[in-house]
């Protein structure tokens, strides 16, 4: 779905009625044409921006507006409720920057006059379904128009670290603080325009409230100051610390497992585990959710079941996807089984892009494993049609996850030292990265991954350069950096060479 700003000075009294118009074929953000919002906004991806004409002078004028947006790079609609096209023709000469220029005053009546109780009401409903689908269609149009005279080159940069561990002895207040601050410098040196912050779990030591309290302000304050929308454009998926979970015997509990032992060890979904090794300080996914939403402001984090969606990289074709799935399996077995099913049941909820999937723990511990060296059952394995696939010791649950939700990178954190893996078929690359304030003294870090999308004579790639960093010391030091292509026809990774 294509994505569009509304700026509208009477935005609580329309939104209703953009949402019941538009919301079939967009996703839509309706906002104040306030220069601090606009600020925040602008920094995401949009395909159109629907600009009001008729903005008062209580926050920003049309043009102040129109200049803010010129380097957006999205097409600007012009909309009015009150004007007809001459009139909104008439008085936007000269402003090559606005595409199209829509009036809403028939649309408007019409489905007004639907809510009216009239014998007519079939023949409104008629009229209005006919105006909603001409009204959506021209707003297609334009982005197609103008996405056919963009350069065929896209980009975004990914900024990633994990393991923040807030709360720990030397992981407190001060070094988080130097850590952060270090980290805007560092951006804003290397002038580097961070499109998604993904964070992989574990921002909590201990997932006391009062540790998510302090990392809150910690946390709002680095968004803010790299010009980040922590709504829009950040995506934190929990860690084992954020359960306070015993890390020498498993990777996690979750809140319904602690809730009912008994429904967890009868269900033949799961692998039964030894709650006796659990810690007995265990913490609900509650402190994790609770603190997210009130940074972030996604009611996703709300919800009982784990699932985050974010349209960040839209304009890379690509949707980032968050699970909860820090390591459900047991550690004495060989065979350590991803308990995926309530994951696997979110297909539906992806929009058919292809997608960066978001977890904690590592590809290994969730049961990744080389795929079937038999070339005849290669292709049955992978899609789970092969006949031995479920007693091959080589089957990975891991990657049939990803392939059913088009995943073909995954981020993780979790080991606290960055690594990267392609899987033996080259469908999915794994990429992990460092604690920015290590592990046991033990120097740790963070990623900026760079992706970019092209598609020239017709063969679309992807290719991430992923740069990792050591933070040691107050300073950055720069690892040797990861080159990867993506082949869209074929669907397979391969290493590259990069600067």
């Amino acid at each position: 779905m294509y994505r569009l700003l509304i700026i509208d000075d009477e935005c609580s009294k329309r939104a209703a009625k953009y949402q019941k118009i538009l919301s079939d074929n967009f996703l839509i953000d309706v906002v104040l044409n306030d220069e601090d919002v606009l600020g925040t906004k602008l920094c995401i991806y949009y395909d159109a921006i629907l600009l009001d004409h008729n903005l008062n002078n209580t926050h920003m004028d049309l043009s102040a507006v129109l200049d803010k947006c010129a380097d957006h790079g999205a097409p600007i609609i012009i909309i009015s409720e009150y004007k007809d096209v001459v009139t909104l023709k008439n008085m936007n000469k000269g402003k090559p920057q606005v595409e199209e220029l829509i009036s809403l005053k028939p649309i408007f009546s019409a489905l007004e006059a639907t809510e009216l109780d009239s014998e007519l009401k079939y023949i409104f409903n008629t009229l209005y379904n006919d105006l909603k689908s001409e009204f959506c269609t021209r707003i297609i149009n334009v982005i197609e128009k103008t996405a056919s005279c963009k350069p065929e080159s896209q980009s975004a940069n990914i900024l990633h670290f994990s393991d923040l561990h807030f709360g720990k002895e030397d992981h407190g207040d001060s070094e988080i603080s130097n850590f952060l601050s270090g980290l805007k410098s560092f951006i804003g040196h290397e002038k580097i325009n961070i499109s998604t912050v993904v964070i992989s779990g574990d921002l909590s030591y201990s997932g006391k409230v009062e540790e998510y309290g302090a990392l809150k302000r910690h946390l709002r304050e680095f968004f803010r100051d790299i010009s980040i929308s922590p709504k829009e454009q950040v995506i934190i998926v929990p860690g084992n610390h954020d359960y306070n979970c015993n890390l020498a015997v498993l990777d996690i509990c979750s809140e319904t497992i602690l809730a009912d032992k008994k429904k967890f060890n009868d269900s033949k979904t799961f692998t039964p585990l030894d709650f006796t090794k659990f810690s007995p300080t265990a913490v609900p996914r509650a402190h994790f959710s609770d603190s997210c939403y009130q940074l972030t402001e996604n009611v996703d984090y709300l919800k009982h079941s784990f699932f985050l969606k974010n349209s960040s990289c839209r304009n890379l074709d690509l949707e980032i996807l968050g699970i909860e799935n820090a390591a459900h399996f047991e550690m004495k077995t060989q065979n350590k089984r991803y308990i995926f099913k309530e994951n696997e049941e979110k297909v539906s909820l992806t929009n058919g892009l292809n997608s960066i999937l978001v977890g904690h723990a590592s590809p290994n511990a969730l049961g990744y494993r080389d795929c079937c060296d038999d070339p005849d059952d290669k292709e049955q394995c992978n899609e789970n049609k092969c006949s031995k696939s479920s007693m091959c010791k080589h089957f990975s649950k891991m990657q049939t996850l990803m392939t059913r939700l088009r995943s073909i990178l995954y981020l993780y954190g979790h080991n606290h030292y960055g690594r990267y893996e392609i899987t033996p078929d080259k469908r999915h690359l794994f990429l992990g990265t460092g604690a920015p304030l290590g592990k046991d003294g033990v120097s740790g870090g963070f990623s900026i991954l760079s992706l970019e999308i092209s598609d020239e004579n017709n063969k679309k790639e992807l290719k991430v350069d992923n740069q990792p960093y050591l933070w040691k010391d107050g300073k950055e030091t720069r690892n040797k950096p990861q080159g990867f292509k993506y082949d869209y026809q074929n669907g397979e990774w391969e290493k590259i060479t990069t600067a």
